[in-house]
């Protein structure tokens, strides 16, 4: 009996940590690394994931957002921010590598994350801090 359980509450555990985002929970998302002038944003789809993502990056005040990876669509006029527009992406785990031209402060960091939930009309926004 306490075999069992064990393994039912092991495969519980298991599901649990494969699952990216509970039900009704469409997008969250964390700051995975802050090191140096690397930082790491990580998107956790749910399923049904929504149609499309905006995710909007705040750039620390004083630095330039050299690279990223996936590239980002668009710089704003002012480079105060970048925006990913993410399409059709499917339910899991989705990385954004961004390299700074100098040290980022994690206090500095913030983002914004807009999305549709499918099937509704409702839209939520969530912002992600360190």
């Amino acid at each position: 009996m306490i075999g069992r359980c064990c393994t039912l509450l092991f495969l519980l555990v298991g599901l649990a940590a494969a699952t990216p985002a509970w039900p009704g929970q469409a997008v969250t998302a964390r700051y995975e690394e802050i090191s140096g002038t690397r930082v790491t944003l990580v998107v956790e789809i749910g399923d049904p994931p929504p149609a499309m993502i905006i995710i909007e990056q705040e750039i620390p005040a004083g630095l330039t957002l050299l690279d990223a990876s996936p590239p980002f669509n668009k710089m704003s006029g002012a480079r105060s921010s970048a925006k990913w527009l993410l399409k059709d992406a499917g339910p899991g785990r989705q990385r954004i590598l961004m390299q700074f031209s100098g040290p980022v402060d994690a206090r500095d960091l913030r983002s914004e994350l807009r999305f549709r939930v499918r099937g509704t009309e409702s839209s939520e926004m969530i912002t992600v801090t360190p």
